[in-house]
């Protein structure tokens, strides 16, 4: 068999459209998890560790969060090692403007938490209790493996799948509804009603900002600040965020200033993709007759690349990316009634 027939068979990603290999790559990550818990319970039990009160301690609840992100790292290597999607190309190059408004935004989002407190609140009028998330014994040294596993893995590991590789796919969708939709999908894969609303927005501005930059950078330095606040409130026993209504003014003052630049200042992609399209057309129109000519086919190639980019497969992605979005549903809704 050759090298080429062995990776179109045991490769999924290969020879499939981003928009497919985007959804599949959903279904993979989330199957991938399934079947890892599985495994990993069967070792477990096999080795006697699954005692009365297991999930109760530490190595329980490092091995919860770990499961996650290595279901997205066999993804995305899977996905990247097709040669004809690069890992480099994926991440983006990062400016320091972006940075600085993804550092900014994501204060800005601290103010959110004010919103999805009013979303739990109509929940618990039909009973709902949230379940606390257990995070691991943050005593002294040991909150620093807890940030490695709770904020820096999910930030660049969610962010190359999500934002990177899921990103990727919706594009030809347009900007709004990849957004949209990469954020939708982004709150349904964390399975927590609690959260629900504050997952979405967050998943939303982060989209916002990848489809900006053109880079994930941003959004890693983002979401990890967020999780490593978390983290160190949780450790220094702070429940809610400090400085009262000054601070969640000003959070909001953030958030609302970031998102009308990003909205309607920022120009940067939609130029960019205009601009890469006349490059297209430059490299494809060689200067063989009078400039008219010349001018008259370069304007037909352009207007060809438009249409192509114009098509997404909507159709395609729906379909691979079903079995995860399912699944995630299902375990959305069990954890709803579940928390009645």
């Amino acid at each position: 068999m050759k090298h080429t027939d062995f990776k179109k068979t045991f490769n999924p990603f290969v020879g499939r459209n981003e928009e497919k290999s985007s959804g599949l790559a959903f279904s993979v990550a989330i199957g991938a998890s399934f079947l890892l818990s599985i495994l990993f319970l069967i070792v477990f039990r096999l080795c006697g560790a699954m005692k009365e009160g297991y999930t109760e301690t530490d190595w329980w609840r490092y091995f919860s969060f770990l499961l996650p992100q290595l279901s997205f790292a066999i993804t995305a290597g899977l996905y990247f090692s097709d040669k004809k999607r690069s890992f480099k190309k994926t991440a983006g190059k990062p400016t320091l403007l972006y940075i600085v408004l993804a550092v900014i935004l994501q204060f800005g989002l601290l103010s959110l938490s004010s919103l999805n407190g009013l979303f739990l609140k109509w929940l618990e009028r039909f009973g709902y209790t949230p379940s606390e998330i257990a995070i691991p014994s943050t005593e002294g040294a040991r909150v620093l493996p807890v940030i490695f596993v709770i904020a820096v893995l999910p930030a660049c590991l969610e962010e190359l799948f999500f934002r990177g590789i899921l990103f990727n796919g919706l594009k030809k969708f347009g900007g709004a509804a990849a957004v949209l939709i990469c954020a939708a999908i982004f709150s349904l894969y964390h399975q927590n009603p609690a959260q629900t609303v504050y997952q979405f927005l967050c998943g939303a501005c982060f989209a916002l900002i990848v489809f900006r930059s053109g880079s994930i950078v941003p959004t890693v330095i983002s979401h990890f600040l967020n999780n490593a606040v978390i983290v160190i409130f949780y450790a220094c026993g702070i429940s809610e965020y400090p400085g009262g209504v000054v601070s969640l003014c000003v959070s909001a003052i953030c958030l609302v200033g970031s998102l009308i630049y990003l909205l309607f200042v920022d120009k940067r992609i939609g130029g960019k993709r205009k601009d890469e399209r006349k490059q297209r057309c430059d490299d494809g129109v060689q200067a063989t007759g009078t400039n008219e000519e010349n001018d008259r086919r370069k304007n037909t190639l352009l207007n060809v690349t438009a249409e192509e980019e114009k098509k997404a497969d909507a159709k395609g992605f729906v379909l691979y990316a079903l079995f995860g979005i399912a699944v995630c549903a299902l375990n959305w809704i069990s954890s709803l009634i579940s928390g009645m």
